[in-house]
């Protein structure tokens, strides 16, 4: 016999999350944070704790399943209310102006990424592209070399050849380790 012991505050399950967590847990939930769970299916010690664990996993992966928003803000208005408060400000008007304040940060931070992603577009399509072109002709060579017939392709790609290559410079990089570490 097993007994595992768990506290669901150690868990840092959103509302809903720990909502199904609860239901998931059925008759062992007793009202407490600290559940139980016990196995009896084994002889030995080992195999009921694996088998705890498991049914520990499976629940916690299960659970996970469910919405991570905040649902205490949407079910009570007395909490949307303070929390509102808290986060923009006590007045109207200063949760106006706080309400502009995200926005504009919002909108920053967006042209900011898609600036970046541009950025990174363009170094794409300028240095890495042709290296990766000639990269794929070089291989369709070698095939070619090997007498694999391709049906005359100039480009190709060969997961097998890039494998050897990466096997072939991790000993390279292996060896000069190794070289460092006598020196």
């Amino acid at each position: 016999m097993c007994r595992i012991f768990v506290n669901l505050d150690d868990l840092n399950f959103s509302p809903e999350q720990r909502e199904r967590f609860i239901f998931l847990l059925g008759p062992r939930y007793t009202g407490s944070s600290r559940i139980k769970i016990i196995s009896r299916d084994y002889f030995t010690f080992q195999e009921n704790y694996i088998k705890c664990l498991e049914l520990l996993r499976e629940l916690y992966w299960e659970a996970l399943r469910a919405p991570s928003r905040n649902i205490t803000l949407v079910r009570n208005p007395y909490r949307r209310e303070f929390l509102i408060k808290k986060f923009f400000g006590r007045t109207s008007k200063e949760r106006r102006q706080k309400r502009r304040e995200v926005k504009l940060a919002y909108r920053q931070h967006m042209r900011e990424v898609e600036e970046e992603i541009a950025r990174k577009e363009a170094y794409e399509n300028e240095v890495t592209a042709p290296k990766r072109r000639q990269r794929r002709r070089d291989i369709a060579k070698r095939r070619a070399k090997l007498g694999f017939n391709d049906g005359g392709a100039e480009e190709m790609d060969d997961p097998e050849l890039e494998k050897l290559e990466f096997i072939k410079d991790l000993h390279q990089m292996e060896e000069e380790f190794a070289m460092d570490r006598k020196a």
